[in-house]
């Protein structure tokens, strides 16, 4: 079943293919072997318990963490989880959000419920100053909150906004060991988190439930507004693979750090297929041979039930993966026929936007014609690019040829490639790219002289779909159109016929202006609805710049969840990564191709028993 898109991308479309379609009419293991999940079997239980129920125990008094038991498929009961512990640090008597929130929501939410009530955490913390000051003003004065009939704030009450404040304004009473940021996350605390949310989840929704992990971020201390845009480019990479529903989702932390997103397949329009092809194209391969990695593989039927969140985008926005998730065809007749785009009869009707110009950013040629037509979900934008070896064409040249084939006009314009942007139910953009034979494709070769990104700080190539998001983070890029005044001021270059044709495709500058602005309210709309700014750079593009550029010792050390001297005496104890990352331990950088040959993944895995059941 053909399924829907939500991102923009680029489509390299052939002069032969798009004419014959106009005049149509549609537009380290332990183990050596991978695991089989087995599907839990009819007829075993485990006393009262099913096969893979859980069951949740507090730790002893005075320990942090908790126990948590599995029913296997052997009918067994297995200890999944045993993360009680002596906390390393007493925190002593720190006052809390959870202490102070009781007054807040007693004393301000009656007043101040809108548009985000004053209990919440983020406000509060952000108004804490005026709160102190106004709690504290005379009882006359018409500032004082609360305000009457409700009572002034007791002595007790204010002492305790007041510690709240003085403690930190902490959201609640955990704390971190002192001199640390964050603490290093490791795999034992990913894995926990995991098998402690899992253990809460329905039976029946675990083989659906996958995480997205930017524990890594943490590890190298990044600063608030970089985590920000790590949680925003997981709502995006995600909203924007849901081909099928007009709903907007936004994946849920699961710790108290906000490292790890729990998600559902099903709410994305995503399968377990989709989740095989994924984990098969994951350079990676970070498969976790742990008793809590193993369990999580029986509780979710996943060979890998996470992914480092920026991983995940290189691999779900490359375009063979890209493609398939989204049920881009092959063919692209049949791609325009699955828009809903019938370029024929919006010829025929003049309902199709046609604005031509000089002076586009990624196209080489400079020369570039752009149609918008109306789609099954809303618009669909294409644009028509000549090859830089057509520039002498004067049928490449858009000023004396303006038309396409299956307009009725005669000065038809000759393009190879192009780019197509349409919306998706849920309001995003989707992208496909095709060759001018309409074959579909997976970049746009720089060598063809056509487009280039020249934005992006890798490669200048554009890559579907993950080097569209880049350049339309605010939606459609808005043109001005140069061919209708032309036109009318040198009607005597076209037949008549072709002018009154023209001069109807391409519409005035009002009208072009009200086409952009409406589809762009369109895009900021979902975009504002998944929090994710149109005024910034695209948290995407922005979360695989970081992970293909090179690496150094401490990014990759983060990224393996290991401290960075524990990375430093690997590397130096194994042949294989001294002789061929062993720069990194001098201060030296590696690419992101060299860490991801297999060789050198083999020998961290292995040589580091990353990964692994320690010993």
């Amino acid at each position: 079943m053909f399924k829907r898109y939500l991102f923009l991308s680029t489509i390299i479309v052939g002069l032969s293919v798009l004419s014959s379609l106009f005049v149509s009419s549609c537009l380290g293991s332990k183990k050596t072997t991978t695991v089989e999940i087995p599907e839990e079997p009819e007829g075993v239980s485990c006393g009262q318990l099913t096969v893979g129920q859980t069951i949740t125990e507090d730790c002893p008094s005075g320990q942090k963490g908790e126990r948590i038991s599995v029913c296997g498929a052997d009918g067994k009961v297995k200890l999944a989880l045993d993360s009680c512990e002596i906390p390393k640090e007493q925190c002593g008597d720190i006052v809390s959000f959870e202490d102070v929130k009781p007054i807040l929501t007693d004393f301000c939410v009656s007043c101040h419920f809108t548009p985000t009530p004053y209990d919440n955490y983020e406000l509060a913390k952000e108004k804490i100053d005026s709160f102190m000051r106004r709690i504290n003003l005379g009882n006359n004065n018409p500032e004082r909150m609360p305000k009457e009939p409700l009572q002034p704030l007791s002595l007790e009450q204010k002492s305790l906004l007041d510690t709240w404040q003085a403690d930190g304004l902490k959201e609640t009473d955990d704390c971190e060991p002192a001199g640390s940021d964050y603490g290093l996350i490791n795999l034992f605390d990913i894995e926990s988190a995991i098998l402690s949310d899992l253990a809460k989840i329905e039976q029946s929704d675990r083989r659906n439930t996958r995480y997205l992990v930017m524990s890594h971020r943490n590890n190298l201390n990044v600063s608030a507004k970089d985590l920000e845009a790590g949680s925003q480019a997981i709502a995006k990479v995600l909203n924007s693979m849901n081909s099928d529903f007009e709903d907007l989702y936004l994946a849920e932390p699961i710790d108290q750090k906000k490292s790890i997103y729990r998600f559902d397949l099903r709410t994305y329009a995503l399968n377990r297929d989709d989740w095989q092809l994924i984990e098969k194209e994951d350079p990676f391969d970070f498969e976790s041979f742990t008793d809590e990695g193993e369990t999580i593989k029986f509780l979710t039927g996943a060979r890998k039930a996470w992914l480092h969140f920026d991983n995940f985008i290189g691999v779900t926005q490359k375009a063979q993966v890209y493609y398939q998730i989204m049920g881009v065809s092959k063919d692209l007749n049949t791609f325009l026929a699955d828009v809903g785009v019938n370029a024929r009869a919006q010829f025929a009707d003049f309902s199709a936007m046609f604005l031509g110009f000089n002076g586009s950013e990624i196209s080489l040629q400079k020369n570039r014609l752009i149609v918008r037509f109306e789609g099954e979900e809303g618009y669909v934008w294409i644009t028509f690019d000549p090859s830089a070896a057509d520039a002498v064409n004067r049928n490449s040249n858009l000023f004396l040829a303006p038309c396409l084939l299956g307009t009725g006009c005669n000065a038809l314009f000759k393009f190879t490639a192009g780019e197509v942007i349409w919306t998706l139910p849920n309001g995003l953009q989707g992208y496909a790219l095709f060759d001018e034979f309409g074959v579909r494709q997976d970049f746009a070769p720089i060598a063809a002289g056509i487009v280039a990104d020249t934005r992006s700080p890798l490669d200048p190539q554009i890559d579907n779909a993950i080097d569209c998001h880049r350049c339309h983070s605010k939606g459609i890029l808005p043109s001005v159109d140069e061919i209708r005044d032309h036109v009318l001021r040198n009607g005597d270059q076209f037949t008549a016929n072709d002018r009154q044709i023209i001069l109807q495709l391409y519409k005035d500058t009002s009208a072009n202006n009200a086409a952009f602005q409406l589809d762009n309210r369109t895009f900021k709309a979902a975009m504002d609805f998944i929090k994710v700014s149109t005024n910034n750079e695209d948290p995407i593009s922005v979360a695989n710049d970081d992970l293909k550029l090179d690496w150094d010792l401490k990014e990759l050390a983060a990224y393996v969840f290991i401290s960075e001297t524990d990375l430093k005496q690997g590397i130096e104890g194994s042949a294989v990564l001294s002789g061929q990352i062993g720069q990194l331990v001098t201060g030296g950088r590696i690419t992101f191709n060299q860490l991801i040959d297999k060789n050198i993944l083999d020998a961290l895995k292995n040589d580091l028993r990353l990964f692994q059941e320690e010993l």
